[in-house]
């Protein structure tokens, strides 16, 4: 069996020459003091670490913590603070890049977050620049990060089709993974591009466990921009051989996909796997479904009690993304007798059970959350 962390890093041939990782997340480093930012810093020395610390960190803080640092919230939480703010940007793909003007941090693209001043914005750039020259090179290698980890390729997906038009073959990533296929359907709906019928088509000889896949545009300018819902934050599935099955709920919005723009997919885990079975996975098979018509209620009617750092019962309604929380929800529901989910009885005015929260009127979150259960059998 194989087992490999793959990280999106595109490899691209441009008139200019071959563009290098425009993403990071093979970096090490520890957290740093504090600090303030103003003026282009000093670069001429310390590490890329204690630099982030003193001069970025101050800067991001107040202007992008608002959003980007509180769960709960539909942005990323990659600032949150722990375990370690730097690590959690370093592993999301895109925010620093390879030079500042293919760095979503430093240009935002269609951001709708406050830019930065005209103060801030040149010790950001140095920074992104500093880091890029001094950040150690990939474990085994001596290049200094420009040579990536195998991937796949971005590519000019075929619309409109069906029955899985697009064909991406995964032994690009791993020998060991030849015969492994994903497929999907895509087609324009408004600005943008939805991908249907996404499935993990497992080798005649050898099945396949995927973890957390993430889809990415790439503009015309080679900018990536990671799905900002992260739709399978939550999917842990195992593909047996010979076996077909749909990758979590099948569909995923990336939204302003603009003409000639590109797209591929990352795998937090790819590997291999020996044996026969019925296909597994973890995720949520309806999370359109949910996030539609039954996480609207629960934030309603459940966060004065199940939100924040301690949830009551452990049980977290504002965890974000999509994905993560509907895992959560999971955890409470009965496929087989969707009436005896805890997820119904303990909100029910007509059940005794001490819950100290009821739904009143019940009809309208008892229908939503059936129907929704009833879509995850």
């Amino acid at each position: 069996m194989t087992h490999r962390p793959l990280l999106l890093i595109a490899l691209m041939a441009t008139a200019s020459g071959c563009l290098g990782s425009a993403l990071t997340g093979d970096d090490t480093g520890g957290g740093g003091g504090g600090g303030t930012g103003g003026g282009t810093p000093d670069m001429t020395s310390g590490d890329y670490v204690d630099k982030f610390y003193t001069e970025v960190a101050p800067i991001l803080t107040p202007a992008c913590g608002g959003c980007h640092g509180v769960t709960g919230q539909p942005s990323p939480a990659f600032m949150i603070a722990a375990p370690d703010m730097l690590q959690n940007i370093l592993a999301y793909p895109g925010i620093i890049g390879i030079t500042p003007e293919k760095s979503r941090l430093y240009m935002k693209s269609t951001h709708e977050g406050p830019a930065f001043t005209p103060t801030e914005a040149p010790v950001i750039r140095a920074w992104i620049d500093f880091f890029n020259a001094n950040r150690p090179a990939p474990t085994g290698g001596s290049d200094g990060g420009t040579v990536s980890k195998p991937t796949v390729k971005p590519f000019t997906p075929v619309m409109n089709g069906t029955g899985g038009s697009n064909v991406v073959d995964l032994a690009v990533l791993d020998a060991a993974l030849t015969g492994q296929k994903l497929s999907f359907d895509a087609k324009m709906v408004g600005s943008s591009l939805q991908l249907s019928n996404i499935k993990v088509v497992a080798a005649a000889s050898m099945g396949v466990h995927v973890v957390h896949p993430v889809f990415v545009t790439w503009d015309q300018n080679l900018t990536p921009a990671p799905d900002p819902v992260d739709s399978f934050a939550g999917l842990d599935l195992t593909v047996y051989m010979t076996q077909t099955a749909t990758m979590g709920p099948g569909t995923v919005f990336l939204p302003n996909y603009a003409t000639g723009s590109l797209l591929n997919v990352i795998f937090t885990t790819i590997e291999t796997k020996t044996g026969m079975g019925t296909t597994t996975t973890t995720g949520c098979k309806a999370l359109a479904n949910f996030v539609a018509n039954v996480k609207p209620l629960l934030q309603a009617n459940c966060n004065t009690c199940h939100v924040g750092g301690a949830p009551t019962a452990g049980l977290a309604f504002d965890a974000t993304p999509d994905a993560t929380l509907c895992l959560n929800a999971l955890t409470e529901i009965n496929k087989t007798t969707p009436a005896q989910s805890l997820l119904l009885t303990k909100p029910d005015p007509a059940v005794g059970n001490g819950h100290p929260r009821k739904v009143n009127p019940f009809t309208a979150f008892q229908t939503a959350v059936t129907n929704w259960i009833n879509l995850e059998k």
